[in-house]
């Protein structure tokens, strides 16, 4: 059997809603009924459906079945997994992907490639391209660190919602 998702299998097994970003089952199978909805959450939060034996991320599924095309990388624009709308999916390169991160809830600074750096009295501010480690330089305000990495985002095109949290995630 060919295990190829395309875009024809896709419309014959599921209906997929681009304003709800939801796929529901056209036919029964063992463990669904027609028109109840497909998938599950995995622990990374995002929506996974498994089509003859393997598990596809519902996303990549909603880009065949729009655009007829596997994508290389999708990015969910507004960082949240599990939201599969067409318009909160957009196809980029993995590097791409990588610059419109979701701020860490680890982060102390509040901002994304910004730190304190307690032995030079100073804010370092780096930033991350094409797998290279940037030094922007060290600030002794942090106004003047958060500028320079917005200015540093801007230069090498990331996207405009990296580094914000957009939605509530439950923990």
């Amino acid at each position: 059997m060919n295990n190829t998702l395309t875009q024809d299998l896709l419309k014959e097994l599921l209906a997929y809603d681009g304003e709800t970003g939801v796929f529901t089952w056209k036919l029964n199978k063992v463990r669904a009924r027609e028109g109840s909805i497909a998938g599950t959450k995995n622990q990374g939060g995002y929506i996974m459906i498994g089509i003859n034996g393997k598990q596809y991320g519902a996303h990549r599924m909603a880009w065949i079945y729009e655009n007829g095309c596997l994508p290389e990388c999708i990015d969910h624009i507004d960082h949240d997994e599990s939201n599969n709308r067409i318009k909160n999916l957009r196809n980029v390169t993995c590097a791409e992907n990588s610059r419109n991160q979701e701020l860490r809830n680890t982060n102390s600074s509040g901002f994304l490639g910004v730190t304190w750096v307690k032995r030079d009295k100073r804010w370092s501010v780096r930033i991350n391209f094409n797998g290279k480690r940037i030094n922007i330089g060290g600030f002794k305000k942090l106004e003047e660190a958060i500028l320079a990495r917005k200015n540093a985002e801007k230069e090498y095109g990331y996207h405009k919602n990296h580094g914000k949290t957009l939605i509530h995630k439950p923990t």
